[in-house]
């Protein structure tokens, strides 16, 4: 498994592709109603961060393709300095072989670097595996929401 950084606001066209699609397999997983992102608009959402956020973001890949990626994003304001807000997202086949733990610990080294000391994440019900990694890894519920849809067919 290679891990390695990807600057979203550069990234070749090759990563763009691969990425979109190993989010859209992610997407499916966590909203199953809800259809793929076209990858020319997560393209431009990508490219256009704003400045005043960074958003770190790694790919584990294997001889399949992607196989996870792990987010940070750093907000360069006065707001929660304290923060970051991270995801973890692993291909389903790979779960429990270490992607996970092995982005986390990415992840834990950029909070360390950026001076932060508090990460905050969410999970959704239609991946259990979500909760049941990051209580393993003894991270607190801070607050449960659900989100409804009405559907206007």
């Amino acid at each position: 498994m290679r891990v390695e950084p990807v600057d979203l606001r550069q990234a070749s066209d090759a990563q763009y592709a691969a990425l979109n699609a190993f989010m859209n397999e992610i997407r499916a997983e966590r909203l199953p109603d809800d259809p793929p992102m076209p990858l020319e608009e997560e393209v431009q959402r990508w490219r256009t961060v704003p400045s005043f956020m960074d958003l770190l973001l790694w790919t584990a890949s294997g001889d399949a393709g992607i196989e996870g990626y792990g987010s940070a994003t750093v907000s360069r304001t006065s707001d929660n300095p304290h923060l970051i807000d991270f995801n973890i997202a692993v291909r389903k086949s790979r779960r429990r072989h270490g992607v996970g733990t092995v982005l986390l610990q990415r992840i834990a080294g950029a909070t360390a670097r950026e001076g932060r000391r508090v990460l905050i994440t969410s999970t959704q019900s239609t991946v259990p595996d979500g909760d049941a990694f990051l209580r393993r890894i003894g991270a607190q519920v801070g607050l449960e929401s659900h989100t409804n849809q009405l559907d206007l067919r």
